[in-house]
Parts: C-alpha cells; structure tokens; sequence
C-alpha cells in the first residue's frame, strides 16, 4: 500500500478538518483513512470520526461500523482487535457460550474486542471493493502533547 501522513496543527478549525476528509471520501484513489485521536479540545471527536465514510473508516470508529460490529455484520474492525480475533482463530480457541474477561473498555481495544467475542466466530473484516487499498490517508493534528511524543 501506499500512504501519505497530513498532518494539520492544533489550531486547526473543525470546518477545515471535515473538509479535508470530505476531500478524501471523494478521492477514488484513497481506499482508507484514519484520524489521529484525540483531536484538539475545539473538535467535536464524533462529528470527525462520523465524517469519515464507513467504507473508508480504518479505524471502524464511524457509527456504521461500529453498529455493525456489534450486530456481528461485515465490517471495519479497528487494526489490534482484529489481530486479537486473528490470534484467538488460529490458535482454534473456542469462544462461543464461554465467559471471556476483557480488561479495559477503550472504544478502539477493548470495546470491539468484546464484541467480536460475542459473535458466533463468522466475523470478517471487509477487503473492500478492490481487495486491497490504494492509499491510507493519516490525518494527524498535533496537539500540545506531539513533542513528548517523538
């Protein structure tokens, strides 16, 4: 794959950011998109996450996927539970009618890892319309935190 990191700083409005994924939605080059969180305090999280088009939404946080996910329909399934559900499936573990602890209720980890272990084990993340992406788009905006961070 191919991808490209735009980075915006803190500052940036809201107006600006939703443009730039709208942008992005309409770009058939651009098969995935993901927006580094959390975002500035001035951004409505949900608005951003919610303006990402669901088959375009790595990181499955748009309401779509995520009501698919716990509907145990096909879709976008957030990069580390999905390596989870990989693990647990190559390893033959048998979920179905057990009791599974899952410490931590994080909406990107622990959420969507409880959901794919109350499934019925057919869940499969999409490939998507061509099988592969073209691009991932990463929107990162630097907060007040980005220089601890490097």
């Amino acid at each position: 794959i191919s991808s490209d990191t735009v980075v915006r700083p803190s500052s940036v409005s809201q107006e600006e950011l939703l443009e730039l994924i709208d942008k992005m939605n309409r770009d058939w080059r651009v098969s995935g998109l993901l927006v580094q969180l959390p975002l500035p305090d001035h951004i409505n999280e949900r608005a951003v996450c919610n303006a990402i088009a669901p088959e375009k939404d790595v990181d499955g946080f748009h309401i779509v996927n995520i009501g698919k996910l716990c509907l145990d329909q096909r879709s976008m399934v957030p990069a580390t539970p999905a390596a989870v559900w990989e693990m647990i499936k190559r390893a033959g573990i048998e979920t179905v009618g057990k009791n599974v602890l899952v410490a931590g209720r994080s909406k990107n980890v622990g959420m969507p890892i409880a959901m794919l272990l109350h499934t019925d084990r057919n869940h499969e993340r999409p490939g998507g319309k061509l099988g592969y992406m073209h691009a991932l788009y990463y929107l990162h905006c630097q907060c007040k935190f980005a220089s601890s961070m490097t």
